[in-house]
């Protein structure tokens, strides 16, 4: 629904990145698109993901 919701994609980008940045602890619940595996299986992989989303959320710099 964020993709329908602005028309402009830095918004959609910005929602997109904010919302992973603020729900990092729910990673180990994240699935697939095709919704049948878990995106994380591991605790090494969920740290990962972690580590890039910090670093994106870091490194975009929104001009909105």
């Amino acid at each position: 629904d964020v993709f329908m919701k602005y028309m402009n994609y830095r918004f959609v980008f910005h929602a997109v990145v904010t919302y992973l940045y603020q729900h990092k602890d729910s990673l180990p619940l994240f699935k697939e698109a095709n919704g049948i595996k878990q995106l994380c299986p591991t605790q090494t992989e969920v740290m990962k993901y972690e580590r890039f989303i910090d670093s994106l959320y870091r490194f975009y710099e929104y001009e909105l």
